[in-house]
């Protein structure tokens, strides 16, 4: 009970069992370097993955997800400090076609600098599947959260979503008039698949 647990479900269709996940957070705070990695060592273990290697990173979450008829798969969240941090340390970020997500991201989301990041690796049975970039914004360090929407619009924008922009729009200025705040907490960017691009925010 060192740590966070979270266990998660994503219906993605309405005749289908859902997808399972379960996630091991917040675990730099509680365990080193070592152990972190033998944690690691033992998901990926468990989960049928004793192929796949852990990176020479600090880990600072690990997840686990199980598809419905599907073989599981498991993710290993790597936090950096800086942008210049995960450049030197992160093979993938000088590789296509990953490198697309990291080179917009790193010069699109500069502007608030109070944050860290996760580069999430997902492995399964056959390797490396994609590698997905997360801001993650220290909100209870500002009151003005709104550099974290411009970098989050930017690159939703640049990338043909204003559709969603406009509706988070629209859902922030509700909550506004309801006395309530809608602010990101963490932004995402994921150009891991062959043509495939997508930018998050929670």
């Amino acid at each position: 009970e060192r740590h966070q647990t979270t266990l998660g479900f994503e219906w993605t269709s309405q005749n289908s069992p859902p997808r399972i996940k379960v996630y091991f957070e917040e675990l730099h705070y509680a365990y080193s370097y070592a152990q972190r990695r033998e944690l690691s060592r033992g998901i990926l273990d468990a989960a049928g993955l004793r192929r796949q290697s852990v990176p020479s990173e600090s880990i600072a979450a690990v997840s686990a997800d199980f598809d419905p008829g599907g073989a599981p798969s498991v993710k290993l969240f790597s936090l950096f400090r800086t942008w210049e941090e995960i450049g030197a340390r992160v093979p993938e970020s000088r590789r296509e076609p990953w490198r697309t997500a990291w080179t917009l991201a790193s010069r699109l989301w500069r502007r608030e600098a109070r944050a860290f990041f996760y580069v999430a690796r997902r492995l399964d049975q056959e390797g490396l599947v994609s590698v997905k970039l997360y801001k993650i914004y220290e909100f209870a360090r500002f009151d003005d959260f709104s550099h974290a929407w411009v970098e989050i619009g930017a690159l939703w924008r640049l990338w043909g979503d204003s559709a969603t922009a406009s509706r988070v729009t629209r859902l922030k200025s509700f909550c506004e008039r309801m006395g309530g705040r809608l602010y990101p907490v963490i932004a995402a960017a994921d150009a891991s698949g062959e043509g495939f691009r997508k930018a998050d925010a929670y």
